[in-house]
């Protein structure tokens, strides 16, 4: 494949769309010899997980410095077994607010005061966030301080999980 040329000489390439539509450029290497064996296609998707990778680390910076909260429903993966020896997943209402996760069955709950289910609070500076199957993340206590277990969470859609991810590695980050 032939890249096209800054000053437009051979046929340019259409932009690529961001996640929230905008035109991206894309820097294609100067070495042939890699785009050769990479192939155009590679490329492109390279250059789509590394532009979300940065805009998901430049949110968490923003957010971060900002002040990050988020209130929402996420299911929840159980720590116990069905009668056919299978784990499920519950609907549960996540907040994260100063530094810390709790979750509740619902948002009345959280409203009325309640303590968090199974007393859990999470301070996710000793936590890592862990994308995992689609629409998926885990919330990995990397101490004891962290939390009492990993939590296993999964996501509406795309857009809830780029949000939950942002939100929960900018609190990863406050003190």
């Amino acid at each position: 494949f032939e890249p096209s040329e800054p000053d437009g000489g051979s046929s340019p390439e259409p932009p690529l769309l961001g996640s929230k539509g905008h035109s991206k450029s894309v820097h294609w290497p100067e070495d042939e010899e890699v785009a050769e064996v990479l192939g155009e296609e590679n490329l492109r998707a390279a250059a789509s997980v590394s532009s979300n990778f940065q805009e998901i680390e430049q949110e968490s910076q923003r957010v971060s410095q900002g002040g990050s909260s988020k209130h929402g429903y996420m299911f929840k993966k159980g720590g116990g077994k069905t009668m056919f020896g299978r784990t499920s997943f519950q609907r549960r209402f996540f907040v994260v607010e100063e530094g810390r996760l709790k979750y509740y069955h619902n948002a009345a709950e959280c409203e009325a005061g309640k303590p968090p289910l199974k007393n859990a609070i999470y301070t996710m500076r000793h936590c890592q966030v862990e994308a995992a199957d689609p629409l998926c993340l885990n919330i990995v206590p990397m101490k004891p301080a962290g939390g009492p277990r990993t939590l296993e969470c999964k996501c509406d859609s795309e857009a809830d999980l780029h949000d939950w991810t942002t939100i929960l590695t900018a609190a990863t980050k406050v003190p």
